[in-house]
């Protein structure tokens, strides 16, 4: 009986002892369009809640926020009779067993917010773990090195894609797509493949063209004492 008990305490202790505490998950967002349109929004924290800083340009640092099965988004309530300071504005649905996301965020012409989260560690990334994203309407071929063959992306869909190219090398880069029953080329440039950085590329449509736009996502590893950059 002795040995029975120790063995619960035992168990109880290494799954932890208060089964609802919430679970921290990393968190780096991402807006797709203007960042302007974004309203004022939190991730809930150990510490306090911590206000997004949107940007199309760059995601966002890692947030380690407090999450379930959903993501909660938060507002202020700007309600004097609230108990509390904040809302729940959005709630999230998250990849299964996702420790680590990357949150896309965009404002539909209605002026709703629209939130997707993507399984992504950036510091498990390397310099060619590379995200393709096709926010179009349209099947997009793309191209990265001279004798590749080209990653297709099917239509609002999302490609991680592991690029062949050497740290530091030029490559062209060539986009194609399907137009008038055949292929037709709506990108081509040269790329430099950055050693401390892997690339996230978005292909939005604008009026009548394909928009490619490369965001550089600085690679990071963790320390004893915190994150630092490659």
């Amino acid at each position: 009986m002795k040995h029975l008990i120790l063995l619960l305490i035992l168990c109880t202790c290494a799954y932890g002892q208060n089964p609802n505490e919430p679970i921290v998950i990393e968190v780096r967002v991402l807006a797709l369009g203007s960042a302007l349109d974004m309203p004022e929004r939190f991730l809930r924290t150990k510490k306090a809640y911590e206000k997004i800083s949107f940007s199309n340009r760059v995601a966002t640092e890692i947030i380690e926020a407090y999450s379930d099965e959903r993501l909660p988004i938060f507002a202020k309530a700007n309600d004097p009779q609230s108990e509390s300071e904040f809302r729940i504005a959005e709630q999230v649905k998250l990849p299964d067993n996702a420790k680590s996301i990357l949150l896309l965020c965009w404002s539909t012409p209605e002026s709703e917010l629209r939130y997707l989260a993507i399984n992504d560690s950036i510091l498990a990334a390397g310099y060619n773990n590379w995200l393709m994203i096709n926010t179009t309407p349209t099947l997009v071929g793309f191209r990265i090195g001279e004798n590749t063959k080209p990653v297709f992306l099917k239509p609002n869909s999302i490609v991680k894609q592991q690029i062949t190219a050497d740290k530091g090398e030029g490559v062209p880069v060539v986009g194609r797509v399907e137009l008038n029953g055949g292929m037709q080329t709506f990108y081509s440039t040269y790329w430099r493949i950055r050693e401390d950085e892997r690339s996230i590329l978005i292909f939005s449509k604008v009026g009548n063209k394909i928009k490619v736009t490369r965001i550089g996502d600085r690679l990071m590893k963790k320390k004893d004492d915190g994150l630092q950059t490659e």
